[in-house]
């Protein structure tokens, strides 16, 4: 399902570890707003997404130092709020 707001674009998806090495990919995705660039711990991350049962999800922050709302799109009864980190 994908709202009638916004556009289809892509979002870039980042990762480097010791363990696995680095990880670039981009997804499509429907956008809202401007481009920003923002830092999730991957184990906090990777949790909440474990749990959705739902191909589907939002991901919605203003800034690249405000929390991160996410909701399976189609059920507003769940709500997770993950903290950004701190890009140095």
């Amino acid at each position: 399902m994908v709202p009638d707001e916004g556009n289809i674009g892509h979002i870039e998806i980042n990762s480097q570890t010791e363990e696995t090495g680095k990880s670039d990919i981009q997804i499509e995705a429907t956008i809202e707003g401007g481009a920003i660039l923002i830092a999730f711990n991957v184990k906090f991350l990777r949790e909440v997404l474990d749990v959705m049962r739902t191909p589907d999800i939002a991901l919605e922050t203003n800034t690249n130092n405000a929390p991160g709302v996410i909701r399976p799109v189609g059920d507003e009864d769940y709500v997770h709020v993950i903290m950004p980190m701190h890009l140095g």
